[in-house]
């Protein structure tokens, strides 16, 4: 079933991520955040004109959440699905007011106040400078615009990870956070399971391609002529092969016993998922699958001993699936001996890899 017959292009794929988030109906805005150490975020946010703003109950304040990709995505990443099945347009349909991060190095962050993305130093950066710089950049820049004292935020993946670093860093942050939903949480990559990703680090095969590329999979329209070519005919050349491809993606985040994707939607992934990262990055990502560890690039253990007081007040859900390599059972259960038991809810999935959300 690898060779599944053609797709047609969905429409959505035709345009770019803000211009579907309004043919939906909805309102978009484009927000530049600075971060302390000079990266320009493009922060988006989304709402409804059309309903009554949605309230806590318990705070009189507005229902406000902020959504943060995983690793080598863009925000675009949670207008993959159809409306009806985007957890991002339905929340935003029902009166929340939406936020969605982009991180450095992003094709939509990509700018800073000294380097351009054509100088080394602009991709001198990991997931520690996410959760140290982005995330709180981030999370403050909505407070401070929607004046609410505390907001949902919701991570993929690389998105959660930058979330544990952050409160490690921070012991005022959790305060800010009343609810945190991580889909694919990761901390620890002791049991990462990856049929690719396990050949690749036992054998090295990573450190050349790390060590020759400055960044990975960044392709931004308009940067040259093949970054173009990329982003105006990577969805069209997806609709002719949508199984072989998501059979390809799966090698690398987990193989389903079913699969849970819509060929009719894969073109999609070439449109809103693709956001590319810097070596860098992938060194620490590769560091800590080899070490078993949570730590940054010197080696230097996260103090997620912390993490027990400093979200003592936030609800916590954690969404994982059996099938998923990069957020396995025994790698949750570490993750939830280091969070706050009263707090935290577990749900796993027995046949969801680590993109099936």
């Amino acid at each position: 079933d690898l060779y599944h017959e053609r797709v047609a292009l969905p429409e959505a794929a035709k345009l770019s991520v803000p211009d579907q988030i309004r043919a939906g109906g909805l309102k978009f805005e484009s927000h530049s955040v600075t971060t302390t150490d000079g990266y320009i975020l493009d922060l988006w946010h989304v709402y409804s004109d059309d309903v009554e703003p949605a309230i806590n109950e318990e705070t009189g304040e507005r229902k406000v959440a902020f959504m943060q990709h995983g690793l080598l995505d863009i925000a675009g990443t949670w207008w993959f699905n159809t409306p009806e099945d985007s957890i991002a347009a339905t929340l935003a349909r029902k009166g929340w007011s939406m936020w969605f991060g982009n991180n450095r190095g992003t094709t939509n962050s990509y700018k800073h106040l000294m380097y351009t993305v054509d100088d080394d130093e602009y991709w001198n950066y990991s997931f520690n400078e996410m959760g140290k710089y982005d995330l709180p950049a981030n999370v403050d820049y909505i407070l401070k615009e929607t004046t609410v004292s505390k907001i949902t935020y919701m991570g993929h993946s690389q998105g959660t990870t930058q979330f544990w670093v952050a409160n490690t860093m921070y012991p005022d942050l959790g305060s800010k956070i009343e609810k945190m939903v991580a889909f694919s949480p990761v901390m620890y990559l002791a049991y990462q399971n990856g049929p690719i990703i396990i050949p690749s680090l036992k054998y090295n095969l990573d450190g050349p391609l790390l060590d020759f590329f400055v960044t990975i999979l960044w392709f931004k329209d308009g940067y040259n002529r093949f970054d173009t070519f990329v982003y105006n005919y990577a969805p069209e050349i997806l609709t002719f092969i949508p199984r072989t491809s998501w059979a390809i993606v799966e090698a690398f985040v987990g193989i389903d016993g079913v699969s849970h994707m819509s060929n009719k939607r894969m073109p999609m992934m070439a449109r809103n998922d693709s956001g590319g990262s810097s070596s860098k990055n992938f060194k620490l990502w590769a560091k800590n699958i080899r070490e078993k560890g949570f730590c940054d690039l010197d080696g230097k253990p996260y103090a997620v001993e912390t993490l027990k007081e400093r979200l003592a007040n936030t609800d916590i859900l954690l969404l994982s699936g059996a099938h998923d390599a990069f957020s396995q059972p025994k790698d949750v259960d570490s993750l939830v001996a280091v969070l706050p038991a009263d707090k935290v809810k577990r749900v796993t999935f027995p046949d969801y890899n680590h993109l099936d959300y």
